[in-house]
Formats: structure tokens, sequence, C-alpha cells
């Protein structure tokens, strides 16, 4: 009866040490904390005088703009 506890548990254990939540490569790298969907919806904005382009909202707004800096993008 032991052994099937212990089984048990060491089970449990190597299952919680697991990371399976954690991602395997990051969306931006520039910063790591900020999660986005994939989603292709773009947004631009001007930036150091140029015209950014951001996949989405979400991507831009990690690098710090909002939507009171987003402008109509031109036509790719």
């Amino acid at each position: 009866m032991k052994r099937k506890y212990l089984a048990i548990s060491a089970v449990q254990i190597g299952l919680t040490s697991c990371n399976v939540g954690q991602p395997v490569e990051d969306v931006d790298p520039s910063n790591p904390n900020c999660i986005c969907t994939m989603e292709y919806d773009p947004v631009c904005v001007q930036g150091n005088g140029e015209i950014l382009r951001y996949s989405n909202a979400c991507q831009a707004m990690c690098d710090g703009y909002g939507q009171d800096d987003f402008i109509n993008c031109p036509p790719e």
C-alpha cells in the first residue's frame, strides 16, 4: 500500500514540476511580458518620423502606443 502512495506521489510531483503553461517562443521578443493573439488586423502609428505597421492593436499597445496614436495605414 505504501508503494502505491509513493508511486502516485512521485507522479504528482513530476507533473506539477513541468512547465506546461510556458510559451515555447515569445511572440514579441522585445517585450516578453506582453501576450497578443496572432490575428492580422493591421494598425499603423507615426513613430520616429516613419509609419510603423503592426499586425494588430495589441502588438502596437505592447510597444507603448495607444488607440489615440493609430492612423490610417497606407496600402500595402
